[in-house]
């Protein structure tokens, strides 16, 4: 979820500078030519940041800044003020006028976008509650490659957006992500850009930067797109990435790499749900056993593991019972794997939830969703 800077300046190659450099950053831009037109489009829907000139055609940017500040719902959206008057007491006026920054012309572009992101960072830290709310973390792994593990989780990520959920979805692996693929999307913007940083520079700020919106509502941060740009991904940045993601939704879906690794147990260590992905056939019931017994292992409880089955044409002999007993977990649900829906779904760049909803496959992964949310205590198996 990129961060909205509304530009009030009625000169218009600053407007293209600015415009410009903002978005080249990461951030969503929007622009007003006059301080009645800059205030009307703070009351419809506030921004994140405002940048003000001094100098407007109507009201004087001193004036847009004080009825800003004189508005319970505005009070607390930063200002930065841009003027090309360099004097002291012009200064003065303006940070008393309420802005939080006051810059004169000519800026270069690094100070301009430093100034913006350290403002906003500083707001972050000012407005964080002592104790913060985090939705809640569904992990979903399979317990070997090619069990159909993301587009389990794209699903139920969608069907949960569909329920009026604010979801993000994200691939924390070291190898390429298959997100974009299934959604259409063409990024420019991954989780290679968050692996250069340490763990304790990634917060909330730095993550919405790289959350890409898909038109359904649902948030994505992508895993690599490019060989070239894979990066591993260390223990300690998985969990930070994670933790902040949590609490800028009601639920955050990860879709974890299907081996076992330093970087998997941090991620489950965070998830509240994990939901393992299997085909009932004897070599994945093995896997699975063996998955639950290493995440044991690790310490953590199995009344947070549970499984979804995916059915491969008919369906299996074995009661779903026998199957939660044989691996160790609750069964979650089945998804009946539509062959030819899923087919065309991928070459749609449309998930089953949305492209083909009536349909049994989009159904069953509906199911899920709603189990996993209302946390029924997995009550699938009777």
């Amino acid at each position: 979820m990129s961060r909205k800077i509304l530009i009030v300046d009625d000169e218009p190659n600053i407007v293209y500078w600015l415009t410009y450099a903002l978005q080249a950053d990461g951030y969503e831009v929007e622009t007003a030519e006059t301080g009645r037109e800059g205030l009307n489009n703070i009351l419809a829907a506030p921004p994140d940041l405002v940048i003000l000139d001094v100098m407007l055609p109507d009201l004087s940017g001193m004036e847009v800044c004080e009825q800003i500040r004189a508005n319970p719902a505005t009070i607390n959206v930063p200002i930065i003020m841009l003027s090309g008057r360099t004097q002291v007491p012009d200064k003065v006026k303006g940070l008393k006028a309420g802005a939080d920054e006051y810059i004169t012309k000519p800026v270069e572009t690094e100070e301009m976008l430093a100034r913006v992101e350290a403002l906003l960072n500083r707001t972050i830290r000012l407005s964080k509650p002592q104790s913060v709310s985090h939705g809640k973390v569904l992990g979903f792994i399979g317990v070997k490659g090619g069990v159909g593990t993301t587009t389990v989780a794209l699903n139920v990520a969608l069907a949960l957006v569909k329920n009026q959920k604010k979801v993000i979805a994200a691939e924390v692996r070291s190898s390429l992500g298959t997100f974009a693929f299934q959604l259409n999307l063409s990024p420019n913007r991954t989780l290679a850009d968050l692996l250069n940083s340490e763990s304790e520079e990634i917060d909330a700020h730095q993550l919405s930067r790289r959350l890409i919106a898909h038109s359904s509502g649902l948030q994505v941060l992508l895993g690599s797109q490019n060989m070239a740009m894979c990066q591993e991904v260390q223990p300690n940045q998985a969990k930070a990435i994670v933790e902040g993601l949590s609490g800028m939704a009601d639920y955050t879906i990860i879709d974890l790499a299907c081996y076992p690794s330093l970087v998997n147990r941090a991620i489950i260590e965070c998830c509240d749900s994990l939901v393992m992905v299997l085909e009932p056939d004897p070599v994945c019931l093995a896997f699975g056993q063996q998955t639950v017994q290493l995440i044991q292992e690790w310490g953590i409880g199995k009344e947070k593991i549970c499984a979804t089955i995916v059915q491969r044409g008919e369906a299996t002999s074995l009661a779903l019972s026998d199957i939660g007993k044989q691996i160790g977990c609750e069964i979650a649900g089945t998804m009946t794997r539509a062959s030819d829906l899923s087919l065309l779904a991928l070459r749609q760049g449309s998930p089953l939830v949305l492209s083909h909803p009536e349909s049994l496959a989009a159904g069953t992964l509906t199911e899920l969703a709603h189990r996993l949310e209302g946390n029924h205590s997995m009550a699938f198996v009777r």
